[in-house]
């Protein structure tokens, strides 16, 4: 019974090593949005699904990588489990049922624990020297002000009054720079037109 429960603490510490080592990383990496290529054999995976008939903008190698490894890991529990399970049973009384409703049992539970791991590292950021998206998403989703409600007098007309060098480039980049994640439609295009207006250069 101790061996068992041995080789259950390591195979369990193993998936979920698995899925804060290998899938943890794939799965923060599909929030920021990659392309194709930033995932190994990206090129070839997008020539495979656009062949499929993907039309979509959004590159999708993250998530082949991520299932792939889920069903990895599930298959390997699948097996080992149906293998234990026909070495122990009594010859004579070997069934099949059992062995498929373990490995089965198995699979599911590979699955869950290697995504908590990878929720885990991803999401809440255990493990990592910065932190995991739950909270950054928290932060961009706080209910802030987005717009001031007054508009000051020496405000209007204010331009952007230094700029900086771009590394090696020659380009300058003004000190104040506009981002634009979530800017749309008619009022984000007035937005940006006023910022390039005094001087925003970025």
């Amino acid at each position: 019974m101790g061996r068992r429960w041995r080789r259950f603490g390591l195979w369990t510490l193993g998936v979920l090593g698995f899925g804060y080592f290998a899938l943890g990383p794939i799965l923060y990496g599909l929030v920021i949005g990659f392309d194709w290529t930033a995932y190994p054999g990206g090129s070839a995976i997008e020539a495979l699904f656009r062949g499929l008939g993907y039309t979509g903008q959004n590159a999708i190698a993250g998530v082949f990588w991520l299932v792939l490894g889920l069903l990895l890991a599930m298959g390997v529990a699948f097996t080992a489990a149906r293998r234990g399970v026909r070495a122990n049973a009594d010859p004579e009384r070997r069934r099949v049922l059992t062995g498929v409703a373990s490995g089965a049992l198995a699979a599911v539970g590979a699955g869950l624990a290697a995504t908590a791991a990878a929720t885990a590292r991803s999401l809440y950021g255990w493990g990592r020297s910065d932190t995991g998206w739950r909270p950054v998403n928290a932060g961009i989703q706080a209910d802030v002000e987005k717009t001031h409600p007054s508009y000051p007098e020496h405000w209007k007309g204010a331009r952007v009054k230094a700029y900086r060098t771009l590394g090696r480039t020659g380009w300058k980049v003004s000190d104040v720079v506009m981002g634009a994640g979530r800017i749309k439609g008619d009022k984000g295009s007035d937005l940006v037109r006023a910022a390039l207006d005094r001087g925003v250069s970025y």
